[in-house]
């Protein structure tokens, strides 16, 4: 029993000792088709003026869309206050413009889709940008 138990421990521990260790404070996506997001926002503090951006690079020939938001932060919560879509073949880009009140943190949130030819969603990840609008 004494030797089973040791066993098990000794197992457990090289099986620990292995594992990749990352430097972030969350792990890191792993996609098959998708290449790489992007998310950008700028606001002009002046006016008001939001820009929000964001790309989507996937494997060549691959169908990929794009979802923008603009998001604002409420309570704790993410409001969304516009939403821009695009489609393209293995890469996609997309921007929006309008108007921000401030005193709010807002951010760009994309969401990037990869399809199959049946038009099913193959793949899907998401990335985020934020932006703390002073009052």
């Amino acid at each position: 029993m004494k030797r089973l138990f040791c066993l098990c421990l000794t197992i457990l521990l090289l099986t620990c000792s292995i594992l990749p260790v990352y430097a972030q404070d969350y792990p890191v996506p792993y996609y098959t088709v998708i290449d790489s997001l992007s998310a950008d926002i700028s606001i002009d503090e002046g006016t008001g003026n939001v820009t929000c951006s964001g790309s989507v690079s996937a494997k060549v020939g691959t169908s990929v869309s794009i979802t923008v938001e603009l998001q604002k932060l409420v309570d704790n919560r993410w409001h969304i206050i516009e939403s821009w879509e695009n489609s393209r073949t293995s890469y996609v880009a997309c921007t929006g413009k309008t108007t921000v009140e401030p005193g709010y943190r807002y951010r760009t949130y994309v969401v990037g889709y990869t399809r199959d030819a049946n038009g099913h969603i193959t793949e899907s990840g998401h990335t985020s940008k934020s932006y703390n609008y002073p009052a």
